[in-house]
């Protein structure tokens, strides 16, 4: 099959998106993975859509779907990590972020929002080691 339409698919999803346009940009990602099943990167953009519109639980599919097909994508943690902040399930947040911490130590956005579940929590000496390390990282 010629890349380029299941490409495109997902490059007019990601335009969509960025247009706020999240059912649209949806359908699009839909079409991509339809077309190519293991297309990792269109899982994690409609697992952002669903974020977007506030469908958690759906977006942590994509995302989970988006790790299967590529293990080593940190930002599927990340993103899978804030949409179970987002529900409250602090405790899978913090799996989530230290997952992404070990496939990206230096991920300032991991760090930082590992430290804001560590707040809520309550586990304040775990809070400020991960800041400590967010902005060691971001400079």
């Amino acid at each position: 099959m010629d890349s380029t339409l299941y490409s495109a698919y997902n490059r007019r999803g990601n335009c969509y998106h960025m247009l706020e346009e999240y059912i649209k940009a949806i359908e699009d990602f839909d079409r991509a993975i339809a077309l190519k099943e293991d297309f990792s990167i269109a899982y994690y953009n409609k697992g952002n859509g669903l974020r977007k519109l506030k469908r958690y639980k759906d977006s942590i599919t994509e995302f989970s779907n988006a790790i299967r097909h590529n293990p080593g994508h940190s930002d599927s943690y990340i993103n899978m990590g804030v949409s179970h902040k987002n529900l409250k399930q602090l405790d899978e947040a913090v799996e989530c972020y230290r997952k992404a911490l070990e496939i990206n130590p230096q991920d300032h956005v991991g760090h930082y929002n590992l430290a804001l579940c560590y707040i809520k929590l309550n586990r304040h000496d775990d809070a400020l080691e991960s800041y400590t390390a967010a902005l060691v990282h971001l400079t």
